[in-house]
């Protein structure tokens, strides 16, 4: 499990979150993938896209640790729904820390963020993360 997708099942298990923007509106990657029917993709919805892997260590133990960061791209009908979302957001996941199969999330803090008109009339808020991971040395 990627640390995107840990963030994706949190988002569902949240009900204020999955509330504001359901879990099946909840995508990774960059842009959501647009409708079949190819119409433009509808608000609200939200988009979580690695940004960098900004550093990595390795400890005595061999536990690879880095940093990584994350942009969680807001999209709503208004400013007011998508600034309402990121902080929701933001409340929810900040010193957010899970189990990944191969280690673990073991802190995510915002760094910036920003909002604005979106396409199609719609606004965005932003958030960019920095997120801890530890990752555990290979099996022999």
């Amino acid at each position: 499990m990627s640390v995107e997708r840990a963030i994706l099942d949190a988002w569902a298990g949240h009900r204020p979150l999955a509330a504001l923007v359901p879990s099946e509106r909840v995508f990774a990657g960059s842009v959501p993938p647009p409708p079949a029917d190819g119409a433009p993709q509808t608000a609200p919805y939200l988009a979580i896209e690695r940004l960098a892997d900004a550093a990595q260590v390795r400890t005595s133990s061999r536990r690879d640790l880095s940093l990584e960061v994350l942009r969680m791209r807001i999209v709503a009908g208004s400013l007011e729904a998508a600034l309402a979302t990121a902080e929701v957001a933001r409340v929810r996941f900040t010193g957010f820390g899970c189990a990944l199969p191969v280690g673990a999330v073991q802190d995510m803090r915002v760094v910036s963020q920003e909002h604005g008109p979106a396409d199609q009339g719609l606004w965005q808020a932003t958030l960019d993360w920095r997120v801890r991971v530890s990752r555990d040395p290979p099996r022999s």
